[in-house]
C-alpha cells in the first residue's frame, strides 16, 4: 500500500507528539520540572520547538484529510488487560485504553499489550 508525502508528515506529526510527551517525563524524573531546573528549561524549549516545527510543516500542506491516503485511521483505540492499584495497595484487575499511532501502511496490524482494537 503506496502513501503519499501528506501522510509522511502526518505521521511525524501524531508519533513525534506522544514520543517527545514520554521523552519530557522520563527527564522530569531525573532533572526534576521546568520550573525546578535550568537544564529541564532548556529540553522543554527544545521538545516545543521540535513539534511546533513538526506541526508548522503538517499545516502548510495539511488537505483537511481525517485519515492517511490510503484509508487507514491516523490512530486506533485499543483495550487490554492490566491493573492498577487499590486504596489498600492491592492490584486490582482492570482494562486500560491507549491510542495507537497507526503508520500509512496499516502497521501495527497487532495490537500492543496482547490488547484488542477497541472500534
Amino acid at each position: 500500500m503506496s502513501h503519499d508525502p501528506i501522510d509522511s508528515l502526518i505521521y511525524l506529526r501524531e508519533g513525534a507528539a506522544g514520543a517527545l510527551e514520554a521523552l519530557m517525563e522520563a527527564m522530569q524524573q531525573v532533572y526534576g520540572f521546568e520550573d525546578e531546573s535550568e537544564a529541564m528549561s532548556d529540553f522543554v524549549a527544545w521538545s516545543e520547538s521540535i513539534r511546533r516545527t513538526i506541526t508548522d510543516e503538517v499545516a502548510l500542506h495539511d488537505d483537511g484529510r481525517r485519515e492517511y491516503s490510503t484509508g487507514v485511521p491516523f490512530s486506533r483505540p485499543c483495550k487490554y488487560r492490566t491493573t492498577e492499584p487499590d486504596e489498600d495497595g492491592n492490584e486490582i484487575p482492570v482494562v486500560g485504553e491507549l491510542h495507537v499511532i497507526m503508520h500509512p501502511d496499516g502497521s501495527p496490524t497487532t495490537p500492543p499489550n496482547n490488547g484488542m482494537w477497541a472500534a
